[in-house]
């Protein structure tokens, strides 16, 4: 039987940060973007404030969670990696610092991949069908179950360990197809002289 852990509020372990900046024309500025389903945060581009309609952005930090309040039922969710430090966003992505006493940024980020987190936001949104906006009152109140941090590192190192696996057997299997490639084209060259 599975273990139960206490209900946690997001709200009690993302706390929503807003470091409002007004972009400058001559200063170069990092833009970045959230990839859907669960594929991470990253930079769109970098560009002179001078090419940015929206003066008015926020700066975000590595290791904040970053969300898309309009792609968050699409699974735009990450934690900022250290490349997209000092970036900034509109108003529709938020920020979020990761409440560190309580839960870890791997947990949180293994956490928001998973379907029933993409479902809290799906319930959190309002809208017509195509322009669902998350409410972030009703998303920082929906709760989790929230192990404690050693088993969260326990957890998160699972999965590391997992995906290493994956990624190693993905790249035997593409050796495999490589030398499968490079013998039938022999083979064929051989039988055609």
């Amino acid at each position: 039987m599975r273990q139960k852990w206490p209900l946690v509020r997001l709200g009690d372990v993302l706390l929503r940060r807003k470091d409002g900046v007004d972009v400058e024309d001559d200063k170069e500025y990092t833009r970045l973007t959230i990839r859907m389903n669960g594929q991470g945060v990253d930079v769109r581009d970098k560009t002179y404030g001078r090419e940015i309609g929206t003066k008015r952005q926020f700066k975000v930090k590595a290791g904040q969670f970053l969300l898309s309040k309009i792609d968050a039922r699409n699974g735009a969710f990450g934690i900022i990696p250290s490349h997209c430090h000092d970036a900034i966003v509109t108003g529709n992505f938020w920020a979020f610092d990761i409440s560190s006493d309580k839960v870890i940024s791997g947990f949180i980020d293994q956490l928001a991949k998973t379907t029933f987190f993409v479902d809290y936001s799906i319930k959190a949104s309002s809208g017509t069908t195509n322009r669902r906006y998350l409410q972030e009152e009703k998303f920082v109140e929906q709760q989790i179950e929230l192990p404690p941090i050693e088993v969260q590192k326990q957890i998160v190192s699972k999965i590391d360990t997992i995906k290493d696996k994956l990624q190693a057997a993905s790249a035997l299997q593409e050796g495999i197809d490589k030398d499968v490639d490079n013998l039938l084209a022999e083979r064929f060259q051989a039988t055609l002289k």
